[in-house]
């Protein structure tokens, strides 16, 4: 039965992202009808695409450990690349109303371009979970030979739960998938007094005068996205503000987080 558990995996996903896939048409086709508005719309398929990311989640695990994933490692700029995941999500985080700090050191790492990509997206995956606010952190790791270091450091109002950080639920699942399959990025989570880290330190980093631990790295900029979120709830029917709210803490508490003050 052991050798039939990825295929049994894979059918599961693939239906349960079907159905969700079912959901949001259904929901297109209300908001077209004009029985919802776009920002109820937009609240509303949020937790069907979470739904949906999880079991996509899944899928990747299965195909990274069946060990047929063929990698070309390649220069990739990480501080770029990292912005190109911040800009394609840009919108989520907006709805979830988180604020994310960068500050990123021009930095090269020989890596898979897709596994690299998936990485990034699973790191920001799990952070985004424990907090209102994610601070961004790219630069070299103490020591020789350099090694890229990227930190995700969430934080929060209230003291994270120390069993939730550890939990090897399907976000760390997956991001432990994707370091064994590079084979050179090392992660490591954390927990402080109102924060949680998430970090991950690259083996296989080019050394390039750009990549020097005592150069300042680039200027910090803020993606706040408290006021779109706010103006995308208070644009919803009175009457049913708060049924939305309570209907997306009940599917996932983590989307429930209160806006930064």
């Amino acid at each position: 039965m052991a050798e039939h558990w990825p295929e049994l995996v894979s059918a599961l996903t693939e239906q349960s992202i079907d159905s969700v896939t079912l959901l949001l048409r259904g929901l297109d086709l209300l908001e077209h009808k004009g029985r919802l508005t776009p920002a109820e719309h937009k609240v509303l398929a949020l937790p069907a695409e979470r739904l949906r990311h999880v079991g996509m989640s899944a899928q990747q695990i299965v195909r990274f450990q069946s060990g047929r994933v063929r990698q070309s490692h390649e220069k990739i700029d990480l501080a770029y690349l990292l912005e190109c995941v911040l800009q394609e999500r840009r919108n989520e985080l907006a709805l979830l109303g988180l604020a994310v700090w960068r500050k990123f050191q021009p930095v090269d790492v020989l890596i898979d371009p897709t596994l690299g990509f998936s990485l990034a997206q699973a790191m920001l995956d799990w952070s985004m979970r424990f907090g209102h606010r994610i601070d961004l952190r790219l630069d070299l790791a103490p020591g020789e030979p350099p090694r890229a270091r990227l930190r995700m450091k969430t934080q929060s109002e209230n003291p994270p739960l120390e069993g939730q950080v550890f939990e090897d639920g399907i976000h760390w699942l997956l991001l432990r998938q994707i370091a064994a399959t590079d084979g050179a990025v090392e992660l490591e989570r954390s927990v402080a007094e109102q924060s949680v880290l998430l970090s991950a330190t690259f083996a296989r980093t080019l050394p390039t005068p750009a990549a020097h631990p005592d150069e300042p790295a680039a200027e910090e900029a803020l993606i706040d996205h408290d006021s779109l979120f706010v103006a995308a709830v208070t644009r919803l029917d009175p009457d049913v503000q708060a049924d939305v709210r309570e209907v997306i803490g009940q599917l996932d508490p983590s989307l429930h987080q209160p806006p930064a003050s």
